[in-house]
């Protein structure tokens, strides 16, 4: 079974269709298990916890925030797939990611250039465009604390 653990802002944002979107569809994956991480949540402390204790086959970063360093560098001890699915457009300030992230899925096509130079990766086998998923809804949803 692989074992996908989510970082992002579950809780904080509830009532927005794309995280319930996501949240739904690794859910409904067969042979998955998912953990779902808030740091908004939580204590960054407690996420890293979390996550070595489930040591997940596939890291999925959420937000920016998720994709801190010390979770990179972390999960890769143990060999974890690590995405970024970025959703915020804004000039990419220069990291060092090579070897550190393996797929960077942005909402903006025309991005992907800057952020593979800017993060050192290979804008042709470690970049993609990936729209922003949403579950279309009639009417929001009432609040649910456990839903995450």
């Amino acid at each position: 079974m692989t074992k996908i653990s989510a970082i992002g802002n579950f809780h904080t944002h509830w009532y927005a269709h794309h995280w319930i979107g996501l949240r739904e569809s690794l859910r409904q994956l067969p042979g998955v298990e998912v953990q779902i991480l808030d740091p908004r949540q939580t204590s960054d402390a407690q996420v890293r916890a979390n996550l070595c204790e489930f040591q997940p086959d596939i890291v999925l970063c959420c937000t920016m925030d998720a994709c801190s360093d010390f979770i990179l560098d972390r999960v890769k001890e143990w060999g974890a797939f690590t995405v970024l699915w970025f959703c915020d457009l804004r000039r990419p300030e220069p990291r060092d990611l090579a070897g550190r992230l393996d797929l960077l899925a942005m909402t903006g096509a025309g991005w992907l250039d800057d952020y593979a130079k800017a993060w050192g990766l290979n804008a042709e086998s470690q970049t993609i465009w990936l729209p922003q998923a949403c579950l279309p809804l009639s009417e929001m949803l009432p609040y649910d604390p456990t839903w995450a």
